[in-house]
């Protein structure tokens, strides 16, 4: 079983991510863009929980990152026995420093 949270930190990031992919395309494109990449995600460690890699920047095997279209999603992955906890503590775009925004990410959530 493999159970989902999102920090507040990365419920920003998101809504931020749709503010600015409407200034490129209609608003309900870039949720439904935002949206898809989300369930792309969350299926994807549903079948798989262990397929992210580990984040380059923290020394914790905890801590993995995906790359989804654009997009990058780092979170905890916290195993107990048969279940899995899939905590979002970060998304943004591949082209942002993520290095940074993981410290805020991190210190904020």
């Amino acid at each position: 079983m493999v159970t989902f949270d999102i920090t507040n930190t990365a419920q920003e990031q998101i809504k931020q991510a749709i503010r600015w992919l409407d200034k490129t395309v209609s608003k309900d494109t870039a949720r439904d863009t935002i949206k898809e990449l989300m369930m792309n995600f969350k299926n994807q460690l549903s079948e798989m929980p262990e397929s992210g890699k580990k984040c380059q920047y923290l020394n914790s095997d905890s801590i993995r990152e995906m790359v989804k279209g654009q997009y990058r999603f780092v979170y905890r992955l916290d195993i107990n026995k048969d279940s899995f906890n899939v905590t979002l503590i970060m998304f943004c775009h591949t082209r942002m420093d993520y290095a940074t925004l993981l410290n805020v990410s991190l210190n904020v959530s």
